[in-house]
């Protein structure tokens, strides 16, 4: 069998200052402990508490220069307390976003035994860390934002980013809106579910699954200064999901938009000109809902979500036959399941399902930017196949010093675009060549039957493994990851052929060769990287090293 088949290697060294890693979902908590004379103290333990912890707590103890730093802490409220025989108990609060690195200095006072002094911490203005800057959504801003409430849409939002097609009301939130950033294509952009990448595999990973917004505890996007844990230039959109708590939890989000609240700007004058109709919203509905809780206490949480977001658009340019304006009605149904296990106290593991059901009964709007004479025969519709994503990540504190994580990812996206029933006809049948697709191309309009049928099945699996290790001066992390899959698409087509007009004379024939079969293949896109955050004083400078192997091939 012949094959097409490419590989490249790359080598990136970047040498930043100040610079941080995005790719995992989790923060780092660091800092330095002095006392009242301002001299550095070694061997105060830390603690960092957390209900956002399965483990409920994490402790380390500063080294010889009063560093200490805490890794893999998610989301939440922390208090974080000092202690050293002899000397006073200092408590501080503080919230952790994610994707950050969140400073917490101690100033310890020689004290009574029992007695605990107690401060209010904020999280830093500027963060003497790092340049990045993430744009950090927390739940109470997706819920607040006026978006379709999926990733692209609400990453707008971010400096510097922006949509390539406008988002109205939430409009989009069945057809995905892609983000640009200077001047990269959306193909550029890296998305991450828990830290793993979920890109699908088509048109170079461009496309998107639709990922439950209920699941999301936190989102952040960074379009500059992305570390070498991340391959691409375009922006980084990290997803945080919920893990659970002690305690039940629940939220429902309910959002409909009706045609009546819909405007419109056609006035008489136009109505004069012959302009019958335009593209307009007919109803819009979002609802979402999610459950949290134990299963155990400290050893077993769950998360379950599920979304019904559902959007009628009229098109201006398609008429059924009793003349109503053609309406592109589409629905989306997700549901979404996460477990967290606390294994012991230096393990813990977690799972992922999210699974979509999208339906499309006319593209209309959608379908080629044509007008659809009879949407019934004319246009093309998608109905529910497989659409998912599972993974599944270990994480274990093997010391205080020393964090390893490994985890697994499939992201799968297969769909069948296909005429309507009764509009494919059997091959090499007058019938066949008959009901061929017609375009005139005058009036942009098309008849007969839709676009090709589509057979589309794309499939990512991707595996990572990560070490880090922290000496409270440096902080060194160690990664492999590896992604690959399959993008096939088979088309078949009425006639084998399109038939064009002009004002409904014959013009031409563009011919084709159905049924055709494309399947690439991604063998490997691995890439292998180094780095080290390294505090000097009040400068913290980090360099790191990346190489990258990508192989891909093209079946005949």
């Amino acid at each position: 069998m012949s094959k097409l088949s490419a590989g490249h290697y790359f080598v990136v060294l970047p040498m930043v200052m100040l610079f941080a890693s995005l790719a995992s979902a989790q923060s780092t908590i660091s800092g330095q402990v002095r006392d009242s004379s301002g001299a550095v103290m070694a061997g105060v333990k830390v603690e960092a508490a957390s209900e956002a912890l399965i483990e409920r707590s994490r402790t380390e103890t500063t080294n010889e220069n009063g560093r200490y730093t805490i890794v893999d802490v998610r989301p939440g409220l922390y208090t974080i307390t000092f202690t050293l025989p002899g000397f006073s108990t200092v408590k501080q609060e503080v919230t952790v976003p994610a994707n950050v690195t969140v400073p917490v200095d101690a100033e310890m006072t020689v004290g009574a035994v029992g007695e605990t002094v107690t401060v209010e911490a904020r999280v830093a203005t500027v963060d003497v860390d790092t340049t990045l800057r993430p744009q950090v959504l927390t739940r109470t801003d997706m819920d607040a934002l006026p978006t379709a409430r999926n990733p692209q849409s609400m990453g707008s939002y971010t400096p510097g980013v922006h949509l390539n097609l406008p988002d109205v009301g939430g409009s989009q939130q069945i057809e995905q809106t892609y983000l640009i950033s200077h001047g990269n294509p959306s193909s550029r952009d890296t998305y991450l579910l828990d830290g793993m990448m979920v890109n699908t595999t088509q048109n170079d990973g461009q496309i998107q699954i639709y990922i439950d917004n209920a699941l999301m505890q936190e989102v952040t996007y960074n379009n500059a200064n992305n570390s070498v844990e991340v391959t691409g230039g375009g922006v980084v959109a990290n997803f945080v999901p919920r893990d659970g708590g002690n305690e039940p939890h629940g939220n429902l989000f309910l959002g409909w938009i009706p045609s009546r609240f819909v405007g419109h700007n056609i006035d008489q004058a136009l109505r004069n000109r012959g302009v019958t109709g335009q593209s307009a919203v007919q109803r819009i509905e979002d609802f979402d809902g999610v459950l949290d809780g134990p299963f155990k206490k400290d050893k077993l949480w769950f998360v379950l979500s599920g979304r019904k977001q559902l959007t009628f658009v009229q098109a201006a340019n398609s008429f059924y036959l009793d003349g109503k304006p053609g309406v592109e009605r589409s629905y989306i149904y997700s549901g979404g399941f996460r477990l967290t296990y606390q294994i012991n106290s230096k393990n813990k593991f977690a799972a992922m399902w999210t699974r979509d059901w999208k339906t499309k009964e006319q593209d209309v709007v959608t379908g080629g930017q044509v007008a659809d004479v009879n949407p019934l025969v004319s246009s093309l519709e998608r109905r529910p196949k497989m659409y998912y994503v599972l993974q599944g990540r270990w994480t274990g504190t093997l010391t205080p010093r020393l964090l390893v994580q490994s985890g697994a990812t499939l992201t799968k996206l297969d769909y069948n675009i296909l005429y309507h029933p009764g509009v494919g006809k059997v091959p090499f049948t007058p019938e066949w060549f008959a009901n061929a697709q017609q375009l005139d191309q005058s009036l942009n309009a098309r008849s007969i039957a839709g676009a090709v049928n589509t057979y589309a099945k794309y499939d990512r699996y991707l595996w990572n493994s990560s070490a880090t290790y922290v000496t409270g001066s440096h902080q060194f992390k160690f990664g492999i990851q590896d992604t690959f899959g399959i993008a096939q698409v088979d088309n078949v087509a009425n006639g084998d052929a399109i038939y064009q007009y002009t004002n409904g004379v014959p013009l031409s024939i563009q011919a084709y060769n159905t049924p055709t079969y494309i399947k690439n293949r991604l063998n490997h896109d691995l890439g292998i990287y180094a780095t080290d955050t390294w505090h000097i004083n009040r400068l913290s400078v980090t360099a790191g090293v990346r190489w990258e192997y990508l192989s891909a091939q093209v079946d005949p």
